[in-house]
C-alpha cells in the first residue's frame, strides 16, 4: 500500500511526540482532562455548515472560510506548562449504505458504491512551539457489490476493464464506473497535517482536504470529493490588513496519483499539481469575500520532478489544448488548467447570504474571444442562503438553494469544445484515484439543490430536494447531435428527496439522512423515439435508496 509522503513525515513526528521524555509527557497527561474536545471539521459535512451558520447569524467571523481546510478550522490548543501540548481528537464514523447505485457525494476517500460503505476517522493534535501538527488518518471499508454496467461500449485496449468507457482520447480521464469487482479495504492519510507559523505566515506539509470558494455542494475547483493528496502548502496563517483591504492567500505543490482501475501503463501514474487562490474584503464591506484561483496540472515522472512545479500556477502558460479538433492528434505533454472567480456577500443583519462562482479551463485568447464566446468553456455555481434565528434557546430556521452547471456551452457547435475535467494534454484529468477534485457533481453535469432545516442547539432537522443530469457532454457525443441521433428524451437524470437530522448529547453526535432518488435513463439507455409508443423496455431507470449515518461519541 502507498502512503504519501506528507503521512510518512507526520507519522514520524507523531513518533517524536511519543519520545519526549517521561516528565513532560507526565505534565501534559496531567492536563489533558482540562483540554476540549476538539473535532476535526471536513468541508461539506453536518458540523461545517454549522460554522457557516453562526457567520450567517453573525455570530462568527469569515476570516479564512472561503480558503478552509480541517487543520485550519481547529485552530490552535489552549496555552499549557508543557513544551509539548496535545489532546485527543473526537473520533468520527462515517456510514453509507446504497441500495442499488453508487451514490457518493463530497465523501473524500471514501467511494460509496452500492451496499455498505464505512470510514472511521481519529487521531491528535499537537503542538510544540510553532509547529502543530494534526494527525487524523481514516479506516475504510467498501462492500462494494455489483449493478448495472454501460451495455455495448468497452474501455481502450491500454485502459482498465473497470475504467470509463466514454472518457479515452480526446475527452480523457480517470473516472472509473466501478472500482474493481471485490469488497475494499483502505487506510488512508485522511486529514493530517504538519504547519509551522510564523506571523502571518504558514508553511507545512498535508494530505488534508481543502476547499476554495463559496459552494455548499460543491466547489468548482478544490473540493472534499476526492481523498486529499499529499501537498506543501505556503499560506497567510491570518488575513492581513491594508488600507485596500484584508487579503489572504495560499499557494500549494501537491502530487496526483492515479487509480488502480485507470490503464496498463505504471510510467504515467503521477501529476504536477500547483494552485494559487487569493481572497479579498474590501474596506468597510467585511460581508463582501472576492476570490480568484488557477490551478496548472502536468504529467511528471517522479516525485523529484516536483519542486520546479512549485509556481506553474502563477507563471506557466497553459495552450488550449481541449480545443483542438477531434481528429488533431492528441498530446499527453500537458499542462492544463482550471482557473475561478468567486464572491460571496454575507449580510448577518437579516441572515442573508448570496455567493457565485465562475470557472474556465481554458482562458480566453483575445478579447475578440471574451466578445464572441463569452462562455466558452466556462462553468458556474449560484447559490442563496437564508436563515431567521427563532426562540430563545438559539435555534434558527434555514433555506439553501444552490445550482451548479458544468455541461458544454453552445459555442460547441461552432468550434472545438472539450469537457469539464477532462483533458487531452493529461491522460487522468482532474481527478486523484479515481475521483473529480472538483465539483463532486462530475464532468459535463449540473444540479439542483433545495433544502429547508431547523437547526437549533442540540437539535437538527430538515428536507432537501435535488436534481443532477450526470455526462451530459458524453451523451451528445455518443448519440450523435449532428447526426440525426436521438438525445433530448435520452439525459442521465438522478432526481432526489430526503430527510436530514441530527442531535448532540452528552455521550456525543451524531446526525443521518435517508435520500430516495429515481435515476432516468442510466447511461443514456432510451434510444427509441420519445412519442408515446416509445418501447419500455429499452429505457433503464433505477430506484436508489441511501441511507448515512453518522457518529462523532465524547471522549470524555
Amino acid at each position: 500500500m502507498r502512503l504519501p509522503c506528507s503521512f510518512v513525515v507526520a507519522a514520524g513526528v507523531a513518533a517524536g511526540f511519543a519520545a519526549v521524555p517521561t516528565t513532560a509527557r507526565a505534565q501534559s497527561d496531567a492536563r489533558s482532562d482540562t483540554v476540549a474536545e476538539r473535532t476535526v471539521v471536513v468541508p461539506a459535512t453536518p458540523d461545517d455548515e454549522r460554522l457557516r451558520l453562526d457567520q450567517l447569524l453573525g455570530r462568527s467571523t469569515t476570516a479564512g472560510y472561503l480558503l478552509r481546510s480541517p487543520s485550519a478550522t481547529l485552530g490552535p490548543l489552549p496555552p499549557g506548562d508543557s513544551g509539548v501540548r496535545w489532546a485527543p481528537l473526537s473520533p468520527q464514523l462515517l456510514v453509507i449504505r446504497n441500495s442499488a447505485l453508487p451514490f457518493s457525494l463530497n465523501t473524500g476517500a471514501l467511494s460509496a458504491g452500492r451496499g455498505i460503505s464505512t470510514q472511521v476517522t481519529a487521531g491528535i493534535q499537537a503542538q510544540w512551539r510553532s509547529f502543530s501538527l494534526v494527525l487524523a488518518p481514516s479506516l475504510i471499508y467498501e462492500q462494494n457489490l455489483g449493478f448495472l454496467m454501460p451495455p455495448g461500449f468497452w474501455p481502450a485496449t491500454d485502459r482498465s476493464s473497470w475504467s470509463s468507457p466514454w472518457h479515452d482520447h480526446p475527452y480523457s480521464m480517470d473516472l472509473p464506473i466501478r472500482y474493481g469487482n471485490r469488497a475494499r479495504l483502505l487506510i488512508d492519510p485522511g486529514q493530517t497535517s504538519l504547519t509551522y507559523r510564523r506571523g502571518a505566515l504558514a508553511v507545512g506539509l498535508a494530505t488534508e482536504n481543502r476547499w476554495w470558494g463559496p459552494g455548499v455542494r460543491n466547489a468548482i475547483l478544490l473540493s472534499s470529493n476526492a481523498a486529499g493528496f499529499p501537498h506543501l502548502f505556503v499560506r497567510t496563517g491570518r488575513p492581513v490588513h491594508t488600507r485596500i483591504g484584508s487579503f489572504e492567500a495560499i499557494l500549494l505543490l501537491g502530487g496526483l496519483w492515479e487509480s488502480r482501475f485507470f490503464d496498463t501503463t505504471s510510467t504515467n501514474d503521477l501529476r504536477s499539481y500547483s494552485a494559487l487562490a487569493v481572497t479579498w474584503v474590501p474596506p468597510g464591506e467585511p460581508g463582501l469575500t472576492l476570490g480568484l484561483s488557477r490551478a496548472v496540472y502536468a504529467p511528471v515522472s517522479g516525485w523529484s520532478g516536483l519542486p520546479w512545479r512549485l509556481f506553474d500556477a502563477v507563471f506557466r502558460r497553459v495552450g488550449q489544448p481541449n480545443s483542438l479538433p477531434v481528429s488533431a492528434p492528441d498530446t499527453t505533454s500537458g499542462p492544463d488548467q482550471v482557473f475561478s472567480l468567486f464572491a460571496r456577500w454575507l449580510f448577518p443583519g437579516d441572515g442573508l447570504e448570496a455567493y457565485a462562482e465562475w470557472a474556465r479551463y481554458e482562458l480566453p485568447s483575445s478579447l475578440r474571444a471574451i466578445l464572441t464566446s463569452p462562455g466558452h468553456t466556462q462553468g458556474y455555481t449560484l447559490g442563496l442562503q437564508w436563515a431567521r434565528p427563532v426562540g430563545a434557546s438559539g435555534g434558527a430556521v434555514r433555506l439553501q438553494a444552490e445550482h451548479t452547471f458544468l455541461e458544454q456551452d453552445p459555442s460547441f457547435a461552432d468550434q472545438p469544445l472539450g469537457s469539464w475535467y477532462t483533458s487531452r494534454a493529461v491522460d487522468q484529468g482532474y481527478t486523484v484515484l479515481g475521483k473529480v477534485i472538483g465539483a463532486t457533481i462530475g464532468p459535463g453535469a449540473s444540479s439542483h439543490w433545495l433544502a429547508a432545516d431547523y437547526v437549533g442547539r442540540r437539535t437538527q432537522a430538515g428536507v432537501f430536494a435535488g436534481r443532477i443530469r450526470w455526462e451530459d457532454d458524453t451523451l451528445y457525443r455518443i448519440k450523435g447531435v449532428n447526426t440525426g441521433g436521438n438525445t433530448w428524451c435520452s439525459h442521465d437524470v438522478s432526481v432526489f428527496v430526503g430527510v436530514r437530522g441530527g442531535r448532540a448529547t452528552r455521550y456525543g453526535a451524531v446526525s443521518a439522512s435517508l435520500t430516495l432518488a429515481r435515476r432516468w435513463n442510466l447511461y443514456f439507455l432510451h434510444d427509441t423515439t420519445c412519442g408515446d409508443d416509445r418501447d419500455p423496455s429499452r429505457i433503464v431507470d433505477r430506484d436508489n435508496v441511501t441511507l448515512e449515518f453518522r457518529l462523532a461519541p465524547r471522549l470524555r
